[in-house]
């Protein structure tokens, strides 16, 4: 699959999972905010960048315990260099980018939506936020 098309099935995976994110509560170890985004890629790209902690928690304590002292930044630079992710500027991104973002203080990973817009699972559905917002962006094919 070609990038262009990849990203228009990227852009379409996003759209789909902001829908089903408003249907239902969001299940720490099943679709957090990191699984949820690595559950869009996965659908794409055939990958899973999240495999290592699948199935290891089930909790806001736990997900904290499985990410270690150095935090969900690391696991996504982790991910980054294994998948060959490259760091963009923001202005950059397109649909299906992974970024880093402080949600209230809580580092939080969130998918570009469209460029300009990234959207994050929450408690209670999905959050947008404006490419201003996030700390790191990184391109993912």
């Amino acid at each position: 699959m070609d990038a262009g098309l990849r990203r228009e099935a990227l852009e379409r995976a996003v759209v789909a999972a902001m829908d089903a994110a408003g249907r239902s509560a969001m299940q720490w170890g099943r679709d957090d905010c990191a699984l949820w985004c690595a559950n869009i890629l996965r659908q794409v790209l055939t990958y899973d960048g999240a495999a290592r902690f699948r199935g290891r928690y089930r909790t806001k304590i736990g997900a904290h315990r499985v990410l270690g002292k150095a935090g969900l930044a690391a696991a996504l630079r982790e991910a980054a260099r294994r998948h060959k992710w490259r760091r963009v500027k923001p202005g950059a991104e397109l649909p299906g980018d992974i970024g880093l973002a402080l949600i209230s203080g809580v580092a939080s990973t969130v998918i570009c939506r469209a460029p300009g817009w990234f959207v994050g699972r929450n408690e209670a559905g999905f959050t947008a936020l404006p490419t201003s917002a996030i700390r790191i962006i990184w391109a993912i094919v």
